[in-house]
């Protein structure tokens, strides 16, 4: 009995094997359910260009502030953090975790849109 239930058993399976038919009769594959991934080159080096532009921008936040964000958001290599997590390790409220975060992430986008606006400016002057 169990040499019959062994012999059942498929041991691989391809991703390319034909599992039914979509609704215009064409053969499905187990490849045509998943999703692809992986992101365009177009897509990468944006947003490669997008995480250097925000490593610039973390220099203007004070240290609690940069130390905060890092974890929270699992920058330079950490793994992301719950502000309860955060607030415990630093043992300091969860409330004020958020309240310095808040600060942070204003400034950031604060110093994001003044860059914008000095480049837009100097763009507008070469035209």
């Amino acid at each position: 009995m169990y040499l019959r239930s062994l012999k059942k058993v498929q041991k691989d399976v391809s991703l390319h094997e034909p599992i039914g038919m979509d609704k215009d009769g064409h053969s499905l594959e187990i490849t045509d359910l998943l999703q692809n991934m992986d992101k365009s080159t177009d897509e990468q080096l944006v947003d490669e260009e997008d995480t250097n532009r925000l490593y610039t921008h973390l220099s203007h936040l004070e240290k609690r502030e940069l130390d905060i964000v890092i974890r929270r958001y699992g920058l330079l290599g950490h793994e992301p953090m719950t502000q309860k997590e955060i607030s415990k390790q630093l043992k300091i409220s969860r409330s004020y975790v958020s309240r310095i975060e808040k600060r942070a992430l204003v400034k950031l986008y604060q110093s994001y849109i003044h860059e914008k606006n000095s480049f837009d400016v100097s763009n507008t002057k070469r035209a």
